[in-house]
């Protein structure tokens, strides 16, 4: 009897690890994607870029940066390598001024994000 409650107890432990985690990475995920959408989305507004732009890019490196290793925990690293390549060339070619590789990173990096976010949320598509 011993055994099975505490064949219960690690089951509700992991289980409870499981959900916490990907409910937190989840929301970092969820809260990156939030600044993606601030940010130019074509190089017309690129050129046109408001002063926010360039905080938001930061504020959006330094979120990626700090939960980079929480991420490539539980998705691992080839699933999180394609995002950290896409926010260094995002992040590149915003200080370069290069509005048209600039969206095209945008849009590789919120992709990734998007993935990354299926593969860590609790639903089906994530599991299988």
């Amino acid at each position: 009897m011993k055994s099975f409650i505490f064949a219960l107890l690690m089951l509700l432990s992991v289980t409870v690890f499981v959900t916490v985690n990907a409910k937190q990475t989840v929301s970092h995920i969820d809260e990156m994607l939030t600044l993606t959408e601030i940010l130019p989305q074509n190089k017309k507004e690129f050129e046109n870029k408001s002063p926010e732009a360039e905080l938001t890019v930061l504020k959006l490196t330094e979120l990626w940066e700090r939960n980079f290793p929480m991420i490539s925990f539980t998705s691992g690293y080839e699933n999180t390598n394609r995002s950290d390549e896409a926010i260094g060339a995002l992040s590149m070619y915003f200080e370069n001024g290069n509005g048209s590789d600039f969206t095209v990173a945008l849009a590789d990096f919120r992709d990734s994000l998007a993935r990354l976010r299926i593969l860590e949320g609790l639903h089906w598509h994530g599991i299988f």
